[in-house]
């Protein structure tokens, strides 16, 4: 059975590569650009993983996890992983990032990175 993936990046070029590298592991990938339909596709769908842009335009990366996680609380919804994708370095994002407990892709867009978290999802899948 293949694994779903969520991704929420408003960057177009971010986007496509992530979306490419995804799928060539197998990954069935949906697309959001913006926190508030990320939260409406959670709602709706079951997925495997969550990516969000920490920069989303709008509602912020941070933003749209801790509002998934009030759905899946309110909802009594499987908690699944959330993964924030850091595309720049503000230490502000990667000290609140920390601080809401989920996984965090470090510093900066690192394609070896992102590869290594989708390759070990049962990794990850355990640790929620």
């Amino acid at each position: 059975m293949s694994k779903k993936l969520l991704l929420v990046v408003d960057d177009r070029l971010i986007r496509k590569t992530i979306k490419r590298i995804a799928k060539s592991m197998g990954y069935i990938v949906h697309v959001v650009d913006n926190g508030w339909d990320a939260v409406e596709a959670v709602c709706l769908r079951s997925y495997d993983l969550v990516l969000v842009r920490s920069e989303l335009f709008g509602m912020s990366g941070m933003e749209t996890a801790q509002c998934i996680r009030a759905v899946q609380n309110k909802e009594g919804l499987k908690k699944i992983p959330i993964l924030n994708l850091l595309t720049e370095r503000p230490y502000q994002i990667v000290e609140n990032a920390l601080s809401w407990g989920d996984n965090l892709l470090s510093g900066y867009f690192n394609l070896s990175e992102i590869s290594s978290y989708l390759s070990n999802m049962d990794r990850l899948q355990n640790q929620t």
